[in-house]
């Protein structure tokens, strides 16, 4: 496959919308916070404490906030869903470590090939193996600059990789990406998508610059983040809010589309989901796959899409905004949602891999969990062949697992969401 990786020519009669100009072509934004879940998000009631984020809410009224999004339970799956707008039983990446093949198509691939967009990614990459500082570009994404694993040893000194030349930085990662993301956007002389990987809130948990947060009271001690995570989480999730604001300021807003997600749940520590921290990241249980989804810019304002959401259909839905041709994807197009219609998934799917390889997988992938779910009930299955049932509309945490003694109706639903889970066949 050839990935285009120099600028990009404008080919206007390439764009379906042909009568259009690249003036009126929505500029897109997707922002992802790490380890950021619905209880920690405002906008959503779920979480008794919250940190924070004026813009954020912002965004929320500007826009439609989705309450029944669902991603992967970890980071690496969750990016190579989007990158790819496919699921993880399909491109051989379903756990943490595990490598996005270079002859999986992109998203990148199809804006290049559109030849319409400019489009870069910033920050938190995680798709690749150890040190593969070209493994961006391989992807079909024309600049690049981030890191590459799946967290920071220091906030305040990492290698940044800038198109595959790596240096070190010692400056606040979430305000370096920030710095990187408005040099770009400035130097972009036609519609743009730029992807926006914070690492923040990710661990280790830090006390960032004090300009960037509220509590002035903390002081960064080994002991005092220990004595008190959820305070430095929010910290860190209160300097995403404030540096993403000062992008937003510098950008046309009228014409950019913003997506705002998160790549997973909230991490155990800091869950204020369920009391199970084995229920929190990492499992398929609604506290480690149930993520805020934002898009604001274009449409409703101040509104709530209740229909069933996946990861993939961020892919389709920045395909469908730019023109873009995507290849084989699962997503669905989330735009009717911006007009006020109903969206039309019926089921959501999430998985998590038994083992990370740390190698890129061909076949043969061990799911240790499966989980899909429709409008009201929720099936778990497990390697093992174990099963746990939830109606998740009366039980949203899943409390009461339904599988032992189901009654007719609900025996009908588990039924049917078997069908369909053995329909996604690895």
């Amino acid at each position: 496959m050839i990935r285009p990786i120099l600028a990009l020519t404008v080919l206007l009669l390439t764009f379906s919308a042909t009568s259009v100009s690249q003036n009126t072509l929505p500029n897109v934004l997707l922002v992802i916070a790490d380890d950021f879940g619905i209880d920690a998000s405002p906008c959503y009631t779920v979480g008794k404490n919250k940190p924070k984020m004026p813009n954020l809410e912002r965004l929320c009224a500007n826009g439609v906030v989705f309450d029944n999004a669902w991603v992967n339970p970890t980071c690496t799956p969750t990016r190579a869903t989007v990158l790819t707008g496919k699921y993880g039983f399909r491109t051989q990446v379903g756990s943490v470590g595990d490598v996005l093949n270079e002859t999986q198509p992109t998203i990148f691939d199809a804006l290049n090939q559109q030849g319409v967009y400019s489009s870069a990614v910033i920050g938190k990459w995680h798709v690749a193996a150890r040190n593969d500082s070209t493994h961006p570009a391989k992807m079909g994404v024309p600049y690049y600059a981030g890191f590459l694993e799946g967290s920071l040893m220091n906030y305040y000194s990492f290698p940044l990789v800038n198109n595959g030349t790596v240096s070190t930085v010692e400056r606040y990662a979430t305000t370096v990406f920030t710095d990187l993301a408005v040099n770009w956007v400035k130097q972009q002389k036609q519609p743009w998508f730029l992807w926006l990987a914070y690492t923040a809130p990710h661990s280790p948990f830090h006390l960032p610059p004090k300009n960037l947060i509220s509590n002035q009271s903390l002081t960064g001690s080994v002991a005092d983040i220990r004595g008190n995570p959820q305070a430095y989480y929010f910290a860190a999730a209160e300097a995403l809010d404030a540096e993403m604001g000062r992008l937003l300021e510098s950008i046309d807003q009228k014409n950019t589309m913003v997506i705002f997600m998160g790549d997973n749940g909230t991490p155990a520590q800091v869950t204020q989901i369920t009391t199970d921290r084995t229920r929190a990241k990492g499992s398929v249980y609604q506290g480690g796959v149930a993520v805020p989804l934002i898009i604001s810019g274009a449409g409703q304002a101040n509104t709530r899409a209740s229909g069933l959401v996946n990861g993939v259909d961020v892919t389709a839905t920045i395909a469908n905004i730019t023109g873009a041709k995507l290849s084989n994807s699962d997503g669905q197009n989330l735009q009717p949602a911006l007009q006020g219609k109903s969206l039309t998934r019926a089921y959501a799917y999430t998985e998590v891999f038994k083992t990370a390889a740390n190698t890129v997988q061909q076949e043969g992938a061990i799911i240790e969990a499966q989980a899909i779910r429709d409008a009201q009930y929720k099936l778990i299955r497990f390697a093992d062949a174990r099963e746990e049932f939830y109606d998740v509309q009366a039980d949203p945490f899943e409390a009461k697992n339904l599988s032992s003694n189901p009654n007719t109706v609900q025996t009908q639903a588990l039924i049917k969401l078997r069908t369909e889970l053995k329909k996604l066949k690895p």
